[in-house]
């Protein structure tokens, strides 16, 4: 669970994000609603009029556009959470709806239950299938790196973890697997952050190689979500439910 004023009561948090620009800004996003902080998490206003969310993530680019996914929607915010846009892309063939989202610098990578990877722009209802090497449907876990515009990865359910290089035209499988969650800080050299059943590793090589996973939390499945600090590429936070514990990794 996420701690301070304002979550009192709240223990499903299933997204966290730190705004690259501003540290102290942090979104927490769950099935209770979306949760802003701008002093680092010491206190949280809810936004009452957003619904539950699976995912909330920050755009690496300047603008300071914040994404939130519920199942069938998308919302953005480019003014620090006051105002939220909404938009429904097309997600026809999906069972489950929408699950996760990638913010480049300026597609959007959508992972919708059994469609693997769409690519598009916000506010359009048609997304492209960049599904080339992408040996998966499901894609769990989506996450880009904030200075390689091309540079995006995928962790699939039960299954490989994949890289593109080409903005997700094509993708290579990469020697980690079933990744839940995938968070990445800005280099040289970047620093990729990965999670699975509870547990914690990183890559400063692009995924080449992992350093040997870190147990985290109590419960096998507590990790719900994960966020590396912009200032310091070594330092990743993990949020947990209420059987597990939460709180910094650093190496």
């Amino acid at each position: 669970m996420v701690g301070g004023a304002g979550f009192a009561g709240v223990a499903d948090v299933q997204s966290v994000t730190i705004d690259p620009f501003d540290a102290a800004h942090v979104y927490a996003a769950g099935f209770d609603g979306i949760f802003i902080s701008t002093d680092a998490g010491v206190s949280w206003t809810r936004r009452a009029d957003l619904p539950g969310a699976w995912q909330v993530v920050a755009s690496p680019r300047p603008g300071r556009a914040v994404y939130a996914v519920s199942d069938m929607a998308l919302f953005r915010t480019i003014d620090g959470g006051l105002d939220w846009d909404v938009s429904y892309p097309d997600l026809v063939g999906s069972t489950l709806g929408l699950r996760v989202v990638a913010a480049g610098p300026s597609d959007l990578y959508l992972g919708p239950v059994g469609l693997g990877v769409l690519r598009g722009r916000f506010g359009e209802n048609e997304y492209t299938p960049v599904n080339t090497g992408l040996a998966a449907t499901w894609a769990e876990s989506l996450a880009t790196d904030p200075v390689d515009d091309g540079v995006v990865y995928a962790g699939t359910l039960f299954g490989p973890t994949f890289k593109s290089a080409d903005g997700a035209t094509g993708w290579t499988e990469l020697p980690i697997g079933d990744v839940r969650l995938l968070a990445v800080a800005p280099g040289p050299p970047a620093s990729i952050w990965a999670a699975g059943l509870g547990t914690v590793t990183r890559s400063t090589d692009g995924g080449a190689s992992w350093a040997r996973p870190v147990t985290v939390g109590h419960a096998p499945n507590a990790l719900t979500a994960l966020a590396v600090d912009p200032t310091s590429p070594l330092t990743a936070y993990a949020a947990a439910n209420a059987e597990g514990s939460s709180g910094p990794s650093t190496g």
